[in-house]
């Protein structure tokens, strides 16, 4: 019975003090707070790719914002780490992501916040993997700042000017994207937007922001670093898919017109032998496909073009028609003017001097090429100063934008009144594009 209560009392003791080593091991807060740091955000990061996700705190300190990396030694929590001051007081994001090689690595991405007198500051940094296992530390291997006065007066004048036209938000900032679609992510930094200026008849002119620069980022492997690399332009404009293009006519050579009669005539004649009818009733009756002569005038080549097929007028009335893949909003409709491939084809034909475009979801803009700086909504402005072919310096370009209040599915070209030219009087449109 003795030894029976003495390995009891063992055992009480040995919990109790199993207890109190549980209750005293050193938590992550108190590691922290040893190093006079506040613990804001906890993250676990899988920094070098090994399958074990290290532990890193976002802090504030007596110096701003900090990165911490979290560790364990006998005691519990240890801080292994500290990161130079990220040069904010206020934390905007802490993100985790898959930016570089080793595959199955993540790096840790902080946004901060701070400001000067005159100046509210944004700054971005990523961390990576210095070295790799147990002794792994953390290595900065990105940084961007942006910084915005804080006067409306001193700022850019896309900022101040509430008049120009923005088709999508030009503000300077950065985002990840793998552009090579090789499983490396790239940092793309916005700098510079870009602002069109077209006159108008009466008022001042009318400005656009049509894209925005910017600059890249690649990793290199050999420095384990990003590095920046060239300006891009980030087009706000990107051309919307075509589904299908028709229209109400085509020209057709009439050699290849008889050729294509033929043909048709010859399948009908198979597949009609039993049907009674005689050669000149399915004659009268047959029907070519001139599709493929319709679609040249939206397949991005220059060197096609969709000419009217109006055999006794220059074209008036006659429409082109392009059915989006999927109902969009339109900001922009590009039209190439006649049949600009070479010189002699470009005065062999009519080109449209003015012309109608019609939106499905909304009004008709009446386009006249001739009364530059005169338009009326839904049309905001268009020009055909803005484009200058270098292969082809007869073409000319009429850009349309569009108050981008409407969504569409189809968008048609009506010919109002061509430039007369050549001795066939029929009109060429090159290209026609929508944005």
């Amino acid at each position: 019975m003795k030894a029976l209560l003495v390995a009891a009392l063992a055992f009480l003791l040995a919990a109790g003090g199993a207890a109190a080593d549980t209750k005293s091991r050193r938590t992550t807060d108190e590691a922290l707070k040893q190093k006079k740091l506040t613990r804001l955000k906890l993250v676990e990061p899988d920094l070098d790719g090994d399958g074990k996700k290290e532990v890193v705190a976002v802090c504030g300190s007596d110096h701003g914002i900090v990165v911490a990396l979290i560790g364990e030694d006998g005691a519990g929590a240890v801080v292994t780490q500290v990161s130079a001051p990220a040069g904010g007081k206020e934390v905007a994001k802490v993100e985790v992501k898959e930016l570089i090689p080793p595959k199955g690595s993540s790096q840790l991405v902080l946004e901060v916040y701070d400001d000067t007198p005159d100046e509210k500051v944004k700054r971005v940094r990523v961390y990576g993997p210095d070295g790799a296992g147990a002794g792994v530390k953390l290595k900065e291997i990105f940084s961007s700042k942006i910084e915005r006065s804080k006067s409306k007066d001193d700022r850019a004048e896309w900022e101040r000017d509430d008049s120009i036209i923005r088709y999508e938000e030009p503000r300077p900032g950065w985002y990840f994207e793998d552009v090579e679609e090789d499983g490396i992510v790239e940092v793309l930094v916005r700098r510079q937007p870009q602002i069109i200026t077209i006159a108008r008849h009466r008022g001042d002119p009318v400005k656009i922001v049509t894209g925005v620069r910017e600059r890249r980022w690649s990793w290199d492997v050999d420095k384990a670093k990003y590095t920046e690399g060239a300006d891009s332009l980030h087009d706000f404009l990107p051309a919307i898919e075509i589904a299908k293009v028709e229209a109400s006519s085509v020209w057709i050579d009439p050699k290849e017109e008889k050729e294509r009669k033929a043909r048709a005539l010859s399948d009908a004649l198979m597949q009609a032998t039993n049907s009674g009818k005689s050669e000149q009733d399915l004659k009268d009756d047959v029907t070519f496909d001139t599709s493929d002569l319709v679609k040249l005038g939206a397949d991005g080549n220059l060197a096609t073009a969709w000419i009217e097929g109006d055999a006794k007028g220059d074209g008036r009335g006659e429409w082109i028609e392009l059915t989006l893949a999927e109902e969009s909003t339109v900001h922009m409709v590009r039209v190439v003017s006649g049949c600009v491939d070479t010189k002699q084809a470009m005065k062999a034909h009519n080109v449209p001097e003015s012309f109608t475009i019609r939106l499905d979801g909304g009004g008709d803009a009446k386009i006249d090429r001739r009364a530059s700086g005169r338009f009326e909504a839904p049309v905001v402005a268009f020009t055909d100063d803005l484009v200058k072919l270098s292969d082809r310096p007869w073409a000319r370009t009429t850009l349309v934008f569009f108050d981008g209040k409407s969504d569409a599915s189809k968008v048609r070209l009506t010919l109002d009144k061509a430039i007369k030219q050549g001795k066939g009087n029929r009109t060429c449109i090159s290209e026609i594009s929508v944005h």
